[in-house]
């Protein structure tokens, strides 16, 4: 395949499947907005992409819980690229393991703090729901793209 011309959006882009899919459209020509809060770790990863000389990558530090970063992250992409048109949603994962949660402290549903639950609500279902809000305004003015969501 060929995605010269094409640009996606990834998010949890500094590691994992986020990492492996900017990694690979760029591979294949294509330019990678890669969206991460790991600030230190994106700029690495955007650096080994831009290396190889292939597509263009340029990272943007994002919280997907926070719209605003969002659409900022949205906005660059069309700065950088002139449009969107693929947007990928990795970031997340099981809040229990992500924020840290001592299984010993907290050994069943109910003892885990509500809060870690509200982060895993948040990114697992906000922060796609707010991408998909944010990149369909630029789909529709474009008049195509595609959103792809894994959970």
């Amino acid at each position: 395949m060929d995605f010269t011309g094409k640009t996606a959006i990834s998010t949890g882009a500094a590691s994992g499947m986020g990492l492996l899919f900017a990694q690979n459209f760029a591979e294949l020509g294509g330019n990678v907005v890669m969206c991460d809060v790991n600030e230190k770790v994106l700029d690495e990863k955007v650096g080994e992409i831009n290396a190889k000389g292939k597509g263009k990558a340029i990272g943007v530090v994002c919280d997907v819980r926070d719209y605003a970063q969002v659409c900022a992250a949205r906005d660059k992409a069309v700065e950088a690229f002139g449009g969107i048109d693929v947007m990928c949603n990795f970031a997340g994962g099981t809040a229990v393991r992500m924020r840290g949660v001592d299984r010993k402290e907290f050994p069943e549903f109910p003892d885990v703090p509500i809060d870690v639950y509200d982060w895993g609500i948040d990114v697992n279902l906000k922060g796609p729901f707010y991408f998909a809000h944010a990149v369909l305004k630029q789909m529709r003015k474009q008049r195509g793209g595609l959103i792809v969501n894994i959970g």
